[in-house]
């Protein structure tokens, strides 16, 4: 056995430990708390993409950004700014293999959703996919992780109809026209046909520039979906 495979084949066994063992800890544990002393987004902010606006805004309007951009999703919102107790239960959520941190974190996406999305039907929800590379070092894809909680708790269906199909930089790494060409033609979509159309709820933990919810969404439109909507936990 090479050295590669059989560092590739320990990996996949403390995967599944840790995968075993956080399972346990949440049948034996209650649900932790998530202390955040962040104020949740407040208006005004962009009718689009939930960036907010500095200033007096009396109407509903988009931010330049998104009258340029033209994303293809119809609109994103979020729960907090990626600021202070809740950016750092996200990084530690993916980085730091706080696993439980899943369950409080998809309360705040539900409560997002409450918010924002309660009176919309959707056929379902759907994550943003990870690279084959990046969720086989993180051992998860956080988005899916949050879109099965949330899915199950509003009761519509999670499905993992995108992948990605090349890996491609960290977008927190780019600047804004990096993150838009980084993601361009990187996703797939792999769901049924949708001749029915269609809304969707696409679920990620932030959402940054827009850019690569905007490439997953064009990919679910031209399968058939009528409308795609954005979901996060946080917009930075």
């Amino acid at each position: 056995m090479s050295v590669r495979t059989a560092t590739q084949a320990l990996r996949f066994a403390y995967l599944s430990t840790r995968a075993l063992w956080e399972k346990t800890l949440d049948l034996l544990l209650a649900p932790r708390n998530l202390e955040i002393s962040e104020l949740t987004i407040s208006p005004p902010f962009c009718a689009k993409c939930f960036a907010h606006f500095d200033g007096i805004v009396h109407e509903s309007q988009t931010c330049p950004n998104c009258r340029e951009m033209h994303w293809k999703f119809r609109k994103a919102r979020a729960a907090y700014p990626m600021i202070g107790d809740i950016r750092n239960a996200i990084i530690n959520f993916k980085y730091h293999s706080q696993y439980w941190l899943r369950v409080p974190l998809s309360e705040v996406l539900y409560q997002a959703y409450i918010e924002h999305y309660s009176h919309t039907s959707y056929i379902a929800i759907v994550p943003i996919p990870l690279s084959v590379r990046r969720r086989y070092w993180r051992g998860f894809n956080q988005a899916s992780e949050l879109a099965r909680l949330l899915a199950k708790k509003i009761r519509v269906p999670y499905r993992n109809w995108l992948i990605r199909c090349k890996d491609t930089p960290k977008q927190a790494r780019l600047s804004r026209k990096q993150r838009i060409r980084n993601v361009r033609n990187i996703f797939e979509y792999i769901g049924p046909n949708l001749k029915y159309g269609g809304e969707i709820l696409l679920v990620d933990d932030v959402l940054t520039t827009g850019s690569t919810a905007s490439s997953c969404a064009e990919v679910l439109l031209q399968a058939g979906a009528t409308a795609v909507d954005v979901l996060t936990i946080t917009r930075a």
